[in-house]
């Protein structure tokens, strides 16, 4: 059973309480409803650590969380590329993170088009990488 049919579900017995008119109607659907709220995922909040190594990544994502009315952190000690987050895992890695995996795509597409653009008007390079050579001969 999913949470949108127990979800249903539920409306649906709340529904049958507030119409029971004779007291046998209404234990039952009391019945029904305690043990269906029993099978209801209770998801605790929770810290959750993302490791986000580039700086804008970041900036980024931590208004992403902040936006999403949860509020970024780091434990002491932890790096600076660590970003805890304390919330409904669920909400968190589903939609916060998948919301920014997208988002960082393209801000890093954005960010390596413009330094491309930068270094090419600037310095006139157009080779973006060193060129390989062999490795030397151990020994």
């Amino acid at each position: 059973m999913t949470e949108a049919e127990l979800k249903r579900k539920l409306a649906a017995i709340e529904a049958l309480l507030q119409r029971a008119t004779t007291e046998g109607e209404r234990a039952a659907a009391e019945n029904v409803f305690a043990k269906l709220k029993q099978k209801a995922p209770a998801e605790q909040p929770e810290d959750v650590q993302f490791t986000v190594p580039d700086p804008w990544g970041r900036k980024l994502f931590i208004a992403m969380v902040r936006k999403a009315g949860l509020e970024p952190f780091r434990l002491r000690g932890q790096r600076r590329t660590t970003v805890m987050v304390h919330g409904r895992r669920s909400f968190v890695v589903d939609t916060v993170w998948r919301e920014f995996t997208a988002a960082h795509a393209t801000l890093s597409e954005y960010l390596e088009e413009v330094t491309d653009r930068v270094i090419r008007e600037t310095l006139g390079e157009t080779e973006a990488d060193a060129k390989e050579r062999p490795a030397l001969p151990r020994g």
